[in-house]
C-alpha cells in the first residue's frame, strides 16, 4: 500500500503539470490576440493608403480632362453667325432696314468725264455698270436697292437707250437729265418709268461751287429723300417685282474667296478703243479700288476710294446706232466675260436678252457662280477689248 506521503506528492505534481499547460493556453490565447490586433492595424493602414491613392489619381484623371477640355474649347473654329433679317439684293449683305427689303431699285446716270471727277454718293452705290456711249466716252449707272438708300449724288447726266435696258434687267427706275433722241425714243416706246429732271426740276439742284468750276452741265446732283417724292408723286411703282427679287446667287460664307484660277492682282480693264480703267486688289479690304482718269476715284465729300468686292467684265458687239454716226449700239444678247473677285479671276458666259430681260452668269463650262458677299462693278466692253491681267501690282 502508498503511504499518505507518496500520495501527498503525487497530487503536488499534478497541481504543477496542470499550472504549467493553463500558463502554455494563456500564452498561446495572448499570442493570437496579438497577432489578430497586428494584422487588423495592418489592414486599416493598407485602407488608408489605398484610399490616399485612389482619391489622388482621381483628381489628377479630372483635371486632366478638365484641361482637355479648356484646350478644346480654345481652339475649336466658331462658325460665322448667320445674320437675321433680309439681305440687300445686290450685296447679299444685310439691311439695316427691313422697311426696304421689297423696294424697287433706282439707277442713277454718273458722269464720268474727267471734269466731272470725283463723283459724290457712287461709292455708296450698291452695284455699278460702266459703259461706251460715244466718242469713246464712258458713263456709269450706280444702282441702290431702295432710293431711300440715295445719299447726295452726282453728277447726274443724260441717258442714253443701251442703259434703260441695263435698268430693266433689275426692275430698277432710271434716274436721269434729258436723253439722247433714241432713249427718249425707248421711253416713250416701251411707257418706261423713269425720273427725268427735265419733267420733275425739284427732283435735283445744280451745285453752285460744282457749276462755276466744273460747267452748268456737270453740276446736277439729287438725294433719295427727293427721289422717293418725285416717285409718289409720279405715280411710280415703289416695290419689286418677284422675278428680279434676286439678281445673284451669293455664297453663304462671308469669307472672299477667290473667283479663280487667273492672277489678277490688277486687271486693266479696256472700256473703249480709247479708254481705259485699272481694278486694283487691296488685300486689307478683300475688294478692288478703280483707278480712271490718272487717279484712283474716289468719293467728293469723304475721300473714301470705291471698293468693290466683285468686278465683272462683260464683252458684247459695239456698233453704231441706226441712223446716227455718233450714238453707239450695245448688243446686250450675251457673250463671254470674266468674274474677278479675291485676287484672282475666272472666264464667264453671260446673257441678257431684250429690255425686261434679267442678266444670267454662269462659268465657262455652264456651271453657276456663287458670287462674294459685297458691292459690284460691272464693265460692259467690246467683244475684241481683251483685259491685262497681272498677278503682281504695278
Amino acid at each position: 500500500m502508498r503511504n499518505k506521503s507518496d500520495n501527498t506528492r503525487s497530487e503536488q505534481n499534478s497541481y504543477i503539470l496542470n499550472h504549467r499547460k493553463n500558463l502554455f493556453i494563456v500564452l498561446i490565447l495572448a499570442i493570437i490576440v496579438i497577432a489578430i490586433a497586428f494584422f487588423a492595424v495592418s489592414s486599416c493602414s493598407g485602407k488608408s493608403n489605398k484610399t490616399s491613392e485612389t482619391t489622388f489619381e482621381t483628381e489628377a484623371s479630372t483635371t486632366t480632362v478638365e484641361a482637355t477640355t479648356t484646350a478644346a474649347t480654345t481652339t475649336e473654329p466658331q462658325p460665322t453667325p448667320e445674320p437675321e433679317g433680309s439681305a440687300n439684293r445686290f450685296t447679299g449683305l444685310p439691311l439695316e432696314d427691313e422697311a426696304i427689303k421689297d423696294d424697287r431699285p433706282v439707277a442713277l446716270m454718273i458722269n464720268n468725264v474727267k471734269v466731272a471727277n470725283p463723283h459724290i454718293g457712287v461709292g455708296q452705290a450698291d452695284l455699278v455698270f460702266e459703259m461706251e456711249v460715244e466718242g469713246g466716252l464712258t458713263r456709269m449707272m450706280a444702282y441702290y436697292a431702295s432710293a431711300s438708300l440715295v445719299p447726295e449724288t452726282g453728277s447726274i447726266r443724260s441717258c442714253r437707250h443701251d442703259f434703260i435696258d441695263l435698268a430693266g434687267g433689275f426692275d430698277a427706275v432710271p434716274v436721269h437729265v434729258g436723253g439722247s433722241y433714241a432713249a427718249n425714243n425707248q421711253f416713250a416706246a416701251q411707257d418706261t418709268e423713269h425720273l427725268d429732271a427735265g419733267v420733275l426740276p425739284n427732283t435735283f439742284w445744280r451745285d453752285q461751287d460744282w457749276k462755276v468750276n466744273r460747267g452748268y452741265e456737270h453740276s446736277v446732283r439729287t438725294e433719295g429723300s427727293r427721289l422717293l417724292e418725285a416717285m409718289t408723286k409720279m405715280n411710280i411703282r415703289m416695290e419689286i417685282k418677284e422675278d428680279y427679287a434676286k439678281p445673284f446667287e451669293f455664297s453663304d460664307s462671308y469669307d472672299v474667296t477667290a473667283a479663280g484660277d487667273i492672277a489678277a492682282a490688277e486687271v486693266v480693264i479696256p472700256l473703249t478703243r480709247s479708254s481705259r480703267t485699272t481694278v486694283t486688289y487691296d488685300e486689307t479690304e478683300q475688294a478692288y479700288t478703280k483707278t480712271q482718269h490718272g487717279a484712283v476715284q474716289a468719293d467728293f465729300k469723304d475721300g473714301k476710294p470705291y471698293l468693290f468686292t466683285n468686278v465683272l467684265i462683260l464683252q458684247a458687239p459695239v456698233t453704231s446706232y441706226t441712223g446716227s454716226d455718233i450714238l453707239r449700239e450695245i448688243d446686250l444678247t450675251g457673250g463671254n466675260g470674266y468674274y474677278i473677285s479675291g485676287g484672282q479671276a475666272t472666264k464667264i458666259k453671260w446673257q441678257k436678252g431684250a429690255t425686261y430681260d434679267r442678266f444670267q452668269f454662269t462659268r465657262e463650262d455652264g456651271s453657276s457662280i456663287e458670287f462674294n458677299k459685297g458691292k459690284f462693278y460691272i464693265a460692259v466692253i467690246y467683244t475684241g477689248g481683251t483685259p491685262e491681267f497681272s498677278a503682281e501690282l504695278n
